[in-house]
Protein backbone atom coordinates (compact mmCIF):
# COMPACT_ATOMS: atom_id res chain seq x y z
CA UNK A 1 0.00 0.00 0.00
CA UNK A 2 1.49 3.32 -1.11
CA UNK A 3 0.45 6.92 -1.58
CA UNK A 4 -0.51 8.07 -5.06
CA UNK A 5 1.92 10.98 -4.65
CA UNK A 6 4.38 11.59 -1.81
CA UNK A 7 6.93 14.34 -1.22
CA UNK A 8 9.44 14.36 1.66
CA UNK A 9 11.64 17.38 2.40
CA UNK A 10 14.25 17.64 5.17
CA UNK A 11 14.93 21.02 6.80
CA UNK A 12 18.10 21.33 8.89
CA UNK A 13 19.29 24.11 11.16
CA UNK A 14 16.18 26.24 10.88
CA UNK A 15 13.70 27.16 13.55
CA UNK A 16 10.78 24.83 13.91
CA UNK A 17 7.56 26.41 12.67
CA UNK A 18 4.82 26.27 15.34
CA UNK A 19 2.18 25.00 12.92
CA UNK A 20 2.15 21.27 13.55
CA UNK A 21 -1.52 21.30 14.48
CA UNK A 22 -2.30 22.66 11.00
CA UNK A 23 -1.44 19.23 9.68
CA UNK A 24 -3.92 17.42 7.50
CA UNK A 25 -4.07 13.83 8.62
CA UNK A 26 -7.43 12.20 8.61
CA UNK A 27 -7.07 9.01 10.57
CA UNK A 28 -6.21 7.89 14.06
CA UNK A 29 -5.11 10.43 16.71
CA UNK A 30 -4.92 13.34 14.26
CA UNK A 31 -8.51 12.79 13.19
CA UNK A 32 -9.64 12.67 16.82
CA UNK A 33 -8.04 16.11 17.25
CA UNK A 34 -10.21 17.57 14.47
CA UNK A 35 -11.75 20.30 16.65
CA UNK A 36 -8.37 21.63 17.79
CA UNK A 37 -6.84 21.36 14.32
CA UNK A 38 -9.72 23.18 12.66
CA UNK A 39 -9.59 25.95 15.29
CA UNK A 40 -5.85 26.38 14.69
CA UNK A 41 -6.37 26.45 10.92
CA UNK A 42 -9.06 29.11 11.31
CA UNK A 43 -6.84 31.27 13.54
CA UNK A 44 -4.10 31.00 10.90
CA UNK A 45 -6.47 32.26 8.21
CA UNK A 46 -7.03 28.89 6.53
CA UNK A 47 -10.71 28.71 5.63
CA UNK A 48 -10.91 25.65 3.40
CA UNK A 49 -11.84 22.35 5.09
CA UNK A 50 -9.33 19.55 5.49
CA UNK A 51 -9.05 17.31 2.46
CA UNK A 52 -9.75 13.68 3.46
CA UNK A 53 -7.42 12.43 0.72
CA UNK A 54 -4.49 14.72 1.57
CA UNK A 55 -1.82 14.21 4.19
CA UNK A 56 0.45 17.09 5.13
CA UNK A 57 2.83 17.10 8.06
CA UNK A 58 4.65 20.47 8.16
CA UNK A 59 7.93 20.94 10.04
CA UNK A 60 7.71 17.83 12.22
CA UNK A 61 10.53 15.80 13.80
CA UNK A 62 10.76 12.29 12.43
CA UNK A 63 9.52 11.00 15.79
CA UNK A 64 6.01 12.13 14.93
CA UNK A 65 6.02 10.22 11.64
CA UNK A 66 7.42 7.07 13.29
CA UNK A 67 4.85 7.26 16.10
CA UNK A 68 2.03 7.66 13.57
CA UNK A 69 3.27 4.59 11.69
CA UNK A 70 3.29 2.43 14.83
CA UNK A 71 0.26 3.95 16.57
CA UNK A 72 2.09 5.52 19.53
CA UNK A 73 1.50 9.23 18.82
CA UNK A 74 1.36 11.31 22.05
CA UNK A 75 2.62 8.37 24.11
CA UNK A 76 6.19 7.42 25.08
CA UNK A 77 5.36 3.80 24.51
CA UNK A 78 7.24 0.84 25.94
CA UNK A 79 6.21 -0.88 22.71
CA UNK A 80 8.60 1.16 20.53
CA UNK A 81 12.38 1.56 20.71
CA UNK A 82 13.79 4.11 18.28
CA UNK A 83 17.03 6.12 17.93
CA UNK A 84 17.19 9.19 20.17
CA UNK A 85 17.89 11.53 17.26
CA UNK A 86 14.35 11.20 15.86
CA UNK A 87 13.25 13.76 18.50
CA UNK A 88 15.86 16.30 17.31
CA UNK A 89 14.04 19.62 16.87
CA UNK A 90 16.85 21.10 14.75
CA UNK A 91 16.15 18.61 11.95
CA UNK A 92 12.53 18.59 10.83
CA UNK A 93 10.64 17.25 7.84
CA UNK A 94 7.71 18.31 5.72
CA UNK A 95 5.73 15.43 4.24
CA UNK A 96 2.88 15.81 1.75
CA UNK A 97 0.98 12.93 0.19
CA UNK A 98 -2.28 11.96 -1.52
CA UNK A 99 -4.11 8.80 -0.53
CA UNK A 100 -6.22 6.83 -3.02
CA UNK A 101 -9.99 7.26 -2.74
CA UNK A 102 -11.59 4.92 -0.20
CA UNK A 103 -8.43 4.42 1.86
CA UNK A 104 -9.26 3.10 5.35
CA UNK A 105 -7.54 4.20 8.58
CA UNK A 106 -5.51 0.98 8.85
CA UNK A 107 -4.46 1.26 5.21
CA UNK A 108 -3.40 4.89 5.68
CA UNK A 109 -1.28 3.88 8.69
CA UNK A 110 0.35 1.13 6.64
CA UNK A 111 1.16 3.71 3.96
CA UNK A 112 3.05 5.80 6.55
CA UNK A 113 5.00 2.69 7.55
CA UNK A 114 5.84 1.89 3.92
CA UNK A 115 6.89 5.49 3.32
CA UNK A 116 9.45 5.19 6.13
CA UNK A 117 10.71 1.89 4.71
CA UNK A 118 10.94 3.24 1.15
CA UNK A 119 12.24 6.78 1.74
CA UNK A 120 14.18 6.42 5.00
CA UNK A 121 15.43 2.84 4.63
CA UNK A 122 13.76 1.83 7.89
CA UNK A 123 14.27 -1.72 9.10
CA UNK A 124 12.76 -3.08 12.31
CA UNK A 125 11.93 -6.23 14.21
CA UNK A 126 9.62 -7.19 17.07
CA UNK A 127 10.67 -9.01 20.23
CA UNK A 128 9.10 -9.94 23.56
CA UNK A 129 10.68 -8.36 26.65
CA UNK A 130 9.91 -8.86 30.33
CA UNK A 131 8.30 -5.78 31.84
CA UNK A 132 5.91 -4.68 34.51
CA UNK A 133 2.31 -4.56 33.32
CA UNK A 134 -0.65 -2.88 34.96
CA UNK A 135 -4.41 -3.23 34.69
CA UNK A 136 -6.98 -0.61 35.62
CA UNK A 137 -10.41 -1.92 36.57
CA UNK A 138 -13.50 -0.94 38.58
CA UNK A 139 -13.03 -0.91 42.35
CA UNK A 140 -15.98 -2.89 43.71
CA UNK A 141 -15.56 -1.27 47.14
CA UNK A 142 -15.77 2.31 45.85
CA UNK A 143 -18.46 4.21 43.94
CA UNK A 144 -17.50 5.40 40.48
CA UNK A 145 -16.56 9.09 40.67
CA UNK A 146 -15.90 9.84 37.00
CA UNK A 147 -17.66 12.70 35.23
CA UNK A 148 -18.80 11.69 31.77
CA UNK A 149 -17.95 14.33 29.20
CA UNK A 150 -20.84 16.51 28.06
CA UNK A 151 -19.61 16.55 24.46
CA UNK A 152 -16.62 16.71 22.14
CA UNK A 153 -13.73 18.96 23.02
CA UNK A 154 -10.22 19.77 21.92
CA UNK A 155 -7.71 17.08 22.82
CA UNK A 156 -4.48 19.01 22.43
CA UNK A 157 -3.06 22.36 23.46
CA UNK A 158 -2.97 25.31 21.10
CA UNK A 159 0.29 26.12 19.21
CA UNK A 160 3.02 27.57 21.39
CA UNK A 161 1.21 26.66 24.62
CA UNK A 162 3.49 26.73 27.66
CA UNK A 163 2.04 25.75 31.05
CA UNK A 164 2.58 28.12 33.98
CA UNK A 165 3.32 26.75 37.45
CA UNK A 166 0.42 26.83 39.88
CA UNK A 167 0.57 27.39 43.63
CA UNK A 168 1.37 23.70 44.22
CA UNK A 169 4.33 23.78 41.82
CA UNK A 170 2.54 21.83 39.08
CA UNK A 171 1.61 23.43 35.76
CA UNK A 172 -1.88 24.76 35.22
CA UNK A 173 -3.52 23.71 31.96
CA UNK A 174 -6.18 25.70 30.14
CA UNK A 175 -9.65 24.15 30.07
CA UNK A 176 -10.61 21.98 27.13
CA UNK A 177 -7.27 20.24 26.55
CA UNK A 178 -5.92 16.84 27.48
CA UNK A 179 -2.39 17.12 28.80
CA UNK A 180 0.02 14.95 30.77
CA UNK A 181 2.90 16.50 32.70
CA UNK A 182 5.31 14.14 34.45
CA UNK A 183 7.85 15.35 37.03
CA UNK A 184 9.68 13.54 39.85
CA UNK A 185 7.24 12.77 42.70
CA UNK A 186 4.29 14.33 40.85
CA UNK A 187 2.45 13.73 37.57
CA UNK A 188 -0.76 15.39 36.42
CA UNK A 189 -3.18 14.11 33.80
CA UNK A 190 -5.91 16.50 32.75
CA UNK A 191 -8.36 14.44 30.72
CA UNK A 192 -10.99 15.99 28.45
CA UNK A 193 -13.44 13.81 26.52
CA UNK A 194 -11.11 10.84 26.99
CA UNK A 195 -12.10 7.14 26.76
CA UNK A 196 -10.56 4.77 29.28
CA UNK A 197 -8.47 3.11 26.58
CA UNK A 198 -6.67 6.43 26.06
CA UNK A 199 -6.44 7.02 29.82
CA UNK A 200 -4.57 3.71 30.04
CA UNK A 201 -2.12 4.87 27.34
CA UNK A 202 -1.38 8.14 29.13
CA UNK A 203 -0.80 6.31 32.41
CA UNK A 204 1.50 3.91 30.58
CA UNK A 205 3.49 6.90 29.33
CA UNK A 206 3.88 8.25 32.87
CA UNK A 207 4.89 4.84 34.29
CA UNK A 208 7.00 3.70 31.29
CA UNK A 209 5.03 0.46 31.43
CA UNK A 210 2.12 -1.22 29.71
CA UNK A 211 -1.27 -0.31 31.16
CA UNK A 212 -4.41 -2.14 30.00
CA UNK A 213 -7.98 -0.94 30.39
CA UNK A 214 -10.11 -3.61 32.09
CA UNK A 215 -12.78 -1.24 33.44
CA UNK A 216 -15.49 -2.11 30.92
CA UNK A 217 -16.42 1.59 30.83
CA UNK A 218 -17.48 2.79 27.38
CA UNK A 219 -17.94 6.53 27.96
CA UNK A 220 -15.59 9.49 27.59
CA UNK A 221 -14.62 11.37 30.72
CA UNK A 222 -13.36 14.70 32.08
CA UNK A 223 -11.14 14.62 35.18
CA UNK A 224 -7.81 15.64 36.68
CA UNK A 225 -5.58 12.97 38.21
CA UNK A 226 -2.49 13.75 40.30
CA UNK A 227 -0.17 10.88 41.24
CA UNK A 228 3.43 9.91 41.95
CA UNK A 229 4.90 8.33 38.76
CA UNK A 230 7.89 6.87 40.63
CA UNK A 231 10.49 8.77 38.60
CA UNK A 232 13.97 9.25 40.03
CA UNK A 233 15.25 12.80 40.11
CA UNK A 234 15.08 16.08 41.97
CA UNK A 235 11.64 17.68 41.89
CA UNK A 236 11.31 21.42 41.18
CA UNK A 237 11.15 23.75 44.20
CA UNK A 238 7.76 23.99 45.93
CA UNK A 239 6.47 20.88 44.16
CA UNK A 240 4.18 18.93 46.45
CA UNK A 241 4.60 15.11 46.25
CA UNK A 242 1.50 13.32 45.01
CA UNK A 243 -0.11 10.15 46.32
CA UNK A 244 0.66 6.78 44.72
CA UNK A 245 -1.25 5.99 41.54
CA UNK A 246 -3.31 3.20 43.10
CA UNK A 247 -4.68 5.58 45.75
CA UNK A 248 -5.29 8.31 43.18
CA UNK A 249 -7.30 5.91 41.00
CA UNK A 250 -9.22 4.63 44.01
CA UNK A 251 -10.49 8.17 44.58
CA UNK A 252 -12.17 7.85 41.16
CA UNK A 253 -13.60 4.42 41.93
CA UNK A 254 -10.93 2.55 39.98
CA UNK A 255 -8.38 -0.10 40.97
CA UNK A 256 -4.79 -0.71 39.84
CA UNK A 257 -3.23 -4.15 39.63
CA UNK A 258 0.48 -4.69 38.97
CA UNK A 259 1.80 -7.89 37.43
CA UNK A 260 4.93 -9.35 35.91
CA UNK A 261 4.60 -9.98 32.22
CA UNK A 262 5.96 -9.49 28.73
CA UNK A 263 5.41 -6.75 26.19
CA UNK A 264 5.94 -6.87 22.44
CA UNK A 265 8.52 -4.21 21.53
CA UNK A 266 9.14 -2.95 18.00
CA UNK A 267 12.86 -2.17 17.70
CA UNK A 268 13.96 0.11 14.87
CA UNK A 269 17.31 -1.25 13.69
CA UNK A 270 17.97 1.14 10.78
CA UNK A 271 16.58 4.58 9.98
CA UNK A 272 18.31 7.12 7.74
CA UNK A 273 18.28 10.78 8.68
CA UNK A 274 18.26 11.87 5.03
CA UNK A 275 15.37 10.60 2.91
CA UNK A 276 15.84 9.40 -0.65
CA UNK A 277 15.01 11.89 -3.40
CA UNK A 278 11.42 12.60 -4.40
Amino acid sequence: LEYEVASVRMIEGGSRAPINVLAEFNFGPMNEMADAINAARKSAGISEPRNPSRIELPYVPLAMVVQLAFGTLNHMSVHLQAPDWIDDQSRVYTIAAITPAGTTASQAQEMVLNLLIDRFGMKFHTEARPNEVYEISRDDKQPLRLKESAGPGATMATPGFRPNPGPDGMPTFPPGVTRLMTLPTHARLQAVNLPMSEVAKFLGTALSAEVTDKTGLTGKYDFQLDFDPGINGTPPPNLEPAQPLDKALRSLGLALTKKKGEVQVTVIDTLNKTPSEN
